[in-house]
């Protein structure tokens, strides 16, 4: 069993890396806002960002540095949210990738593309599914309105966020249905 210190010491080393990211991932959005879209931890850590996101190249420099240490380490979420930080960074500074290799990029994988007579298959199966028209039935599923938010609500899980001592927890809120 380890001690109170050692589960300290333990918790601090396994959250060097998210915290890394977090402060990475701030700093990134200041160049790309699209990085950040809610942030509810130290309020320090954002007026830092803010007052010196760093440079881009820098910033790309530091995410693949991070993606290599947080995989070397076991952290493949960390290496992967890294790597997506450096590939949104390097296609906004002007890196060029077709749509599936960025997409690859940004996932960490390597795509396979299936043979024709696969996709064929697939078609029809879709098609068949759906009624013999895809198009038609997404139509008649389509949510439109004030009908949107409600959807959105009710697809929301309940439950809050906080940070403390450096780290995130999500607790879900159990609801009755």
């Amino acid at each position: 069993m380890k001690t109170q210190a050692e589960l300290v010491h333990a918790d601090a080393r396994e959250t060097e890396h998210e915290s890394e990211l977090v402060q990475l991932a701030l700093r990134a959005a200041e160049h790309h806002p699209i990085l950040k879209a809610v942030y509810m931890g130290p309020q320090e850590w954002l007026e830092e960002a803010r007052r010196d996101p760093g440079r881009p190249a820098d910033l790309i420099a530091a995410a693949h540095d991070l993606a290599a240490r947080a995989g070397t380490a076991g952290h493949s979420y960390v290496a992967g949210q890294s790597l997506s930080i450096a590939v949104q960074l390097e296609v906004r500074e002007g890196r060029l990738l077709p749509y599936d290799e960025m997409i690859a990029a940004l996932l960490g994988v390597k795509l396979e593309i299936p043979e024709s007579d696969d996709l064929m298959r697939l078609r029809e199966e879709v098609t068949e599914l759906a009624g013999g028209s895809v198009e038609s039935w997404e139509s008649r599923r389509l949510v439109t309105g004030e009908a949107k938010w409600d959807v959105a609500i009710d697809t929301t899980l309940p439950g809050e966020v906080t940070h403390s001592g450096g780290r995130f927890q999500f607790r879900s809120k159990k609801t009755s249905s």
